[in-house]
């Protein structure tokens, strides 16, 4: 349930700017997680990582509080500083951080650059309501520099609004091509997504730098860029966060959350980890590759 206080916490994640640490949470169970730091704030210089458990806040334990409690807790005045206890696999005792409260800006494509005469490079860092815009400016910048291939870093992109993941789907898509689809428990929320512009930026060489904390919007990128080979995924496999959230209106200042549907990749994969032993996720473990379904892509290549 969202009041008319969260509600305008939910839009404010995807514009403007906030004070706090820099971090994507997530509850499982009673353990508070990392899903990424964002790239340049206080949370990513200290080396705080995906898979982190946040156990205590000021002291006081995790467990009891959702993540939007967490998350009132952990922003506040620029300047502060706020107190955190991290556990984390392979370090026996817990890790310790003060961590000074700074202004978090949103912007979505913070840099962009060149590789090499031909090759560029831009990171996302995350899905905000101006992410298409904020690219389309910097691949013209780079292709008036000579850029012939590029380099699309989602790595510790956390996600964000789920239009923004099917546009710049778009800008590497043919016409007519599927970028994802949802399926639900009643057929209402079926639907299938395809690309709609043409003469965009579907001839040039791609490679996607993912890792752990590439979740949700990058992910359903990553499976449309793949799964139609236009493409390479290059990295770690993502976190998989593929659940569909439909937000009802209940007042002008109060919603309701609910999971109605899932993520599915072109070649039908489905985005959503199976989180029943979410140990393989926080220990690195990896379903062994024979174990896994196998898909393939529109030219027949195998995906897993």
């Amino acid at each position: 349930f969202l009041g008319s206080e969260r509600l305008s916490n939910l839009k404010e994640d995807y514009k403007g700017k906030y004070y706090g640490l820099g971090i994507m949470i997530q509850k499982h169970g009673d353990r508070l997680m990392v899903i990424s730091p964002l790239e340049g704030t206080p949370a990513y210089r200290l080396g705080i990582q995906p898979g982190d458990i946040i156990s205590h806040i000021e002291g006081e334990s995790t467990k009891p509080i959702t993540s939007y409690e967490a998350m009132l807790k952990l922003r506040g005045e620029k300047g502060t500083k706020v107190n955190i206890t991290i556990t984390r696999e392979g370090i026996e005792e817990p890790l310790q951080f003060t961590i000074t409260r700074e202004e978090i800006p949103l912007h979505s494509v913070p840099y962009a650059f060149m590789l090499n005469q031909e090759t560029g490079y831009i990171y996302i860092r995350n899905f905000s309501t101006t992410t298409t815009q904020e690219f389309e400016k910097r691949m013209e910048s780079l292709i008036k520099r000579g850029m012939k291939n590029l380099v699309l870093d989602f790595r510790d992109n956390s996600g964000g609004t789920f239009v923004q993941s099917l546009e710049i789907s778009d800008e590497f898509l043919e016409e007519g091509a599927t970028i994802v689809s949802i399926k639900g428990r009643k057929k209402q929320y079926n639907k299938l997504f395809i690309a709609t512009r043409a003469d965009q930026f579907e001839n040039i060489p791609v490679v996607v730098l993912i890792n752990r904390g590439s979740a949700s919007a990058p992910e359903i990128v990553s499976g449309a860029l793949q799964d139609n080979d236009r493409a390479l995924i290059v990295g770690e496999t993502s976190f998989g966060k593929g659940l569909v959230q439909t937000i009802f209106p209940v007042s002008n200042e109060a919603a309701l959350a609910l999971t109605t549907a899932r993520y599915y990749t072109p070649s039908g994969r489905s985005i959503q980890r199976d989180y029943s032993n979410l140990e393989d996720w926080i220990l690195r473990r990896e379903v062994e590759p024979e174990e896994r379904e196998v898909t393939y892509t529109n030219k027949g290549r195998k995906v897993l």
